[in-house]
């Protein structure tokens, strides 16, 4: 058993392990991250309309015939969309190449001047001229192992991206590394609705929603623009809908090597990711990449929720890939944080499938040392009866035997229960197995913590039988075999577990009809103090009936011991609650005296005693105890009736 819970350790190990870093499983969770963004069935906002794209195609390419005409070529792209009314102009274009006197014109238009972010990248060198400092971005974008864009860093090495960079120029603000927090997330100072300024702070890496990019567009917004229609609308005026635009300008030709893949499509401009991140900075359309602690807290829960269901192993599986589905498709809707949800169902199914081996193994292991130890005489030892395995014999009555036996789906003895299996001859007796199948129904719709816990099972196809909790400890009778009387404060222990149990019991009817020291369970190795309470069950409720069940059924019938049944139950008179306070009685007259009350080797003698005299009083042979608690006893041994106290509960407040 403790290998089992190590494993279940281990395994829970290993999806913190791999939730907390994205380890081996990686590559599948970007998989299900793409599919994720396929089926997820909420609309993506809208790629906001304040952001456009000037695509540099491979005819403007061709067009451009050297390095210092490209140059002077984007100068004017830059000059016309200012005259247009641009708000910032984000230049997605690594300018390395060529000569100083290249970028003679482009300086022109974008030196001394705040509407105008560059791309550089980590190492670059620059060739700005000094004297200054324009707003810059890093170009940089993360790969993937497949090679798919899905995730955007907002800074690295200091440096903020060019999406980053283009929407603090947009609040007019600029780059301080100060912005920088221990954990790696960014401060950054917004606007919200109407107008106030408020804190945010940004997670370093953000995976981003592409299907707001992706939406039918309409190009007379200028979402994408050419330069061609760039040029025509200039000479008609300029387009309105340019206004106020963060304008970004990329290449888009394939032979530019500025192309890349991405959850949703194939050959993908990097403009379009850098105006996806600036996007999601404006609209907060991002998911998060679950963090160690939320990944750890949910593959605890997952644990935990098959722990519940763990009798179960398919089922256990079931609800944990039940868990984590649900999980992945709901709190990313809830709070932008992204689970790497196919890890987590593939080592939580092979940590299951794991657990599943090792279970069997530990089951084979049990069977072998169990045959071993097989008593060879009883023919039900290692038997399958129900959806438990015999392994041994805990004792014998006269109607039936008690055995120890195991659930057979674990072979786990610390789930091991008590099974009653009726003598074959018994359970032939049709007047028995009534009485038999009525203790089942009853005690099975009990429970109460001093009343043994009864399953309602009941037969197979050739054995009659109960089971219930195996119950670890002696019977009363034990601590009464040497006929020493027991301390008052030993009894008052005593009695106070089994009244409360019957009290419970006649609440719902139930009357036991057979209380004796036999059928008292005391869960404790000594009768020491502290005297306060003593753990103990009632068991065998096999002559219980329902009080409010039709009298006509019990009449004549007399079933119970002797030394403690009830002068009206002897008479077979209908009985009732104070039957069982009659025998509570002789039981504590019993514990106190070290003798009962109307014992006598003949059964006549002892009957006729019952229903004619009084038994000598407890205060002659215990002179020692309080007044009060001999009282009670004697009016618990009345032989009318009618001189008892009327139910458990008026016993319990004269205690």
């Amino acid at each position: 058993m403790r290998r089992i819970w190590l494993w279940r350790l281990g395994v829970l190990t290993l999806l913190v392990l791999w939730f907390g870093w994205a380890g081996p499983l990686s590559p599948l969770d970007g998989w299900g991250f793409d599919t994720f963004l396929k089926l997820k069935s909420p609309i993506a906002p809208a790629l906001s309309n304040r952001i456009g794209h000037l695509d540099i195609t491979q005819k403007q390419l061709d067009q451009w015939s050297g390095t210092r005409e490209e140059y002077n070529g984007i100068a004017r792209l830059i000059g016309l969309l200012r005259d247009q009314g641009a708000q910032v102009i984000v230049v997605d274009l690594l300018l390395i190449r060529g000569k100083t006197e290249d970028f003679a014109q482009f300086w022109e238009q974008v030196l001394d001047q705040d509407d105008v972010v560059l791309g550089r990248t980590e190492d670059e060198t620059s060739r700005i001229p000094a004297g200054h400092t324009p707003a810059q971005g890093l170009l940089n974008l993360e790969v993937d192992r497949d090679g798919k864009f899905r995730s955007y860093r907002w800074h690295k090495r200091g440096l903020p991206s060019l999406a980053l960079a283009a929407f603090l120029n947009l609040r007019e603000q600029t780059w301080n590394p100060d912005q920088l927090e221990a954990d790696g997330r960014i401060r950054v100072t917004d606007f919200d609705s109407k107008g106030k300024k408020v804190e945010r702070s940004l997670p370093a890496t953000v995976l981003l929603d592409e299907r707001a990019a992706w939406q039918e567009e309409d190009p007379r917004n200028a979402l994408h623009v050419s330069p061609d229609q760039l040029a025509e609308w200039d000479k008609a005026g300029g387009n309105p809908h340019l206004e106020g635009r963060i304008m970004l300008i990329g290449y888009v030709a394939p032979g530019s090597g500025d192309l890349g893949t991405t959850p949703l499509n194939a050959r993908v401009p990097k403009v379009r990711m850098h105006a996806l991140a600036l996007n999601a900075l404006l609209q907060d359309a991002w998911f998060q990449p679950a963090g160690f602690a939320l990944n750890a807290t949910l593959a605890l829960l997952v644990v935990l929720a098959s722990a519940l269901v763990r009798r179960r192993r398919p089922l256990a599986w079931a609800v944990g890939c039940l868990v984590g589905l649900t999980a992945a498709a709901t709190i990313p809707l809830l709070t932008h944080w992204f689970l790497p949800w196919v890890s987590f169902l593939l080592a939580w199914s092979a940590g299951c499938f794991g657990e599943y081996w090792l279970a069997a193994r530990l089951r084979h292991e049990r069977l072998l040392e169990m045959q071993q130890l097989a008593d060879s005489d009883d023919p039900l030892i290692l038997k399958v009866v129900g959806k438990y395995q015999i392994i041994r014999k805990l004792g014998t009555g006269g109607f039936a035997t008690v055995y120890q036996a195991i659930p057979t789906d674990t072979l786990d003895i610390n789930r091991s229960v008590a099974l009653k299996v009726v003598h074959p001859a018994s359970a032939e007796n049709e007047e028995f197995r009534r009485r038999f199948m009525r203790e089942i129904r009853i005690s099975s719709q009990l429970r109460h913590p001093h009343i043994v816990e009864v399953h309602p099972s009941s037969q197979d196809s050739s054995l009659l039988y109960l089971t219930m909790e195996l119950l670890q400890g002696r019977p009363l009778r034990d601590f009464l075999m040497d006929g020493k009387p027991l301390d008052e404060k030993q009894v008052l222990a005593l009695l106070r577990p089994i009244l409360e149990a019957l009290e419970y019991a006649h609440a719902r009817s139930v009357v036991h009809r057979d209380l004796k020291p036999e059928n008292v369970m005391v869960r404790t190795r000594s009768l020491t103090p502290p005297w306060d309470f003593y753990d103990l069950k009632l068991v065998d409720f096999g002559l219980a009936f329902d009080s409010q069940a039709s009298q006509l059924t019990r009449s004549g019938e007399v079933f119970g011991t002797l030394d403690y049944l009830s002068p009206e139950r002897i008479q077979g008179s209908n009985d009732d609650v104070r039957s069982d306070l009659y025998a509570v009685g002789v039981m504590a007259y019993e514990m106190l005296s070290g003798a009962n009350p109307f014992k006598s080797s003949n059964p006549g003698e002892a009957i006729l005693f019952r229903l004619t005299q009084d038994p000598v009083h407890l205060s002659e042979l215990r002179p020692d105890l309080t007044p009060r608690l001999v009282h009670l006893i004697t009016a618990l041994i009345a032989r009318d009736p009618e001189q008892r106290p009327r139910n458990a509960r008026e016993v319990l407040d004269q205690l």
